[in-house]
């Protein structure tokens, strides 16, 4: 499937042709830039806000920075730059006095991404005899779409690796709202739409595409199962929501009109449902002073507008009605079951199943059972409005779903 951009635009009108991009660089940045605005918006409740705006500010930079570059070597320094302000973000999230960042394999996976990624770009450059990502071919080899392909797995899950640290729940939860939303959406999704789609086009390969789908829906059921057995609600949802990720690029790397419209809106109603997942139980969490599962609960009674969010959001995450995770569930399921993929479709429906259970199981430990928190911490006005606005994004995704795919119309994806 090629993915051909229609040159580039002005990204702000009023900045004239001082920034332009493509239509894919645009929706990151965008997506960089809400990540932004609910960063700085749920940390003034904590007061945290200064310090969350300049971790936001340069994250954002960052990534304007990554989106903007052409030339290879240019783009790995940028992705590492990204990834070295997702770390940032991570380690505000879990407390600057934290001395484990960095010793967990979590953050190894990350050096592993980067030298996956470097080793694939040198490959490029000696292969192309040039550095211009318009011009680069691929190789026969499938060895550097593989490092690729690693390389962005990698780095996605290592930027989620601060849910192994203690941490105070607010913080943590605001900053891995973000890094689930638009750290990924940066780090992991616009590399590989950009490779793959873009720069070095696949061959119209149906082993290629469906090994790729079985690898990363694999990888999702794994994700899945292991949140399954945790007890500890960070580490749970962030397995989680790397799970939910991999579930987006194994739609990615598949062929059909219908499976990469599901597969965009499954993208955005990923970010906005994670993100608004992550803020729910830091609110939860800042109540009750646990993160342990059997010992935290309770909080449906002295908040039940959080309780009736969360259970929304854990709703569109799995592809469930009402909102607009259903959609992207409905494209994908009629596309798989109209081309006979039923495997496929049974693939999913497994990973929907686990994603629903771990998600159920996590809604029952933090508002059901006896109750520990009688009155919501302070600063919560600020964390329910930012999901409510992230809620109120995904209603809008499931009643206007042609409105969201004409808005990605700058991507034109031809078969």
């Amino acid at each position: 499937m090629l993915l051909a951009l229609q040159g580039t635009q002005p990204f702000l009108p009023l900045l004239g042709s001082w920034l332009e991009l493509d239509g894919l660089s645009t929706i990151v940045v965008y997506l960089s830039l809400g990540s932004f605005l609910v960063l700085v918006w749920a940390s003034i409740g904590s007061g945290q806000g200064a310090d969350s705006f300049v971790l936001g500010l340069l994250f954002s930079i960052s990534v304007i920075a990554l989106v903007s570059v052409s030339n290879m070597l240019a783009f790995y320094v940028a992705w590492e730059i990204v990834g070295l302000s997702c770390w940032g973000l991570g380690k505000w999230g879990v407390g600057l006095r934290s001395r484990l960042t960095g010793a967990l394999p979590f953050n190894a996976a990350g050096a592993l991404a980067s030298l996956c990624m470097f080793v694939a770009v040198m490959l490029l450059a000696w292969e192309n005899r040039t550095l211009e990502m318009k011009t680069l071919k691929l190789p026969d080899s499938e060895l550097v779409p593989a490092l690729l392909l690693g390389a962005v797995l990698l780095k996605s899950f290592g930027i989620l690796g601060h849910a192994w640290h203690p941490a105070d729940g607010r913080s943590f939860s605001v900053s891995q709202a973000i890094l689930a939303s638009g750290g990924l959406a940066a780090v992991g999704l616009y590399p590989y739409l950009r490779f793959f789609h873009y720069v070095l086009v696949m061959p119209d390969s149906t082993e290629w595409s469906e090994t790729t789908f079985f690898v990363a829906l694999g990888l999702a059921l794994v994700m899945g199962v292991a949140a399954l057995g945790e007890v500890d609600s960070h580490r749970l949802l962030t397995l989680g929501s790397f799970g939910q990720f991999s579930w987006v690029i194994a739609l990615l790397s598949l062929r059909g009109d219908r499976l990469v419209d599901g597969a965009v809106l499954g993208g955005l109603t990923y970010a906005l449902s994670y993100a608004g997942l992550f803020l729910c139980l830091g609110i939860v969490e800042s109540a009750t002073g646990k993160r342990v599962l059997r010992v935290e609960g309770g909080a449906l009674r002295s908040m039940p507008l959080v309780a009736v969010l969360f259970w929304l959001l854990a709703t569109s995450a799995v592809g469930l009605p009402p909102l607009g995770g259903f959609v992207s569930a409905l494209l994908v399921t009629d596309e798989l079951s109209d081309t006979g993929r039923i495997v496929m479709v049974f693939s999913l429906a497994a990973m929907a199943f686990v994603s629903f259970l771990y998600l159920l199981r996590l809604f029952a430990g933090l508002f059901l059972g006896k109750q520990l928190a009688s009155v919501a911490p302070r600063g919560t006005f600020f964390s329910v409005v930012a999901v409510l606005v992230l809620v109120g994004g995904l209603g809008w995704v499931s009643l206007y779903p042609g409105a969201v795919l004409e808005w990605v119309q700058f991507l034109h994806l031809k078969g």
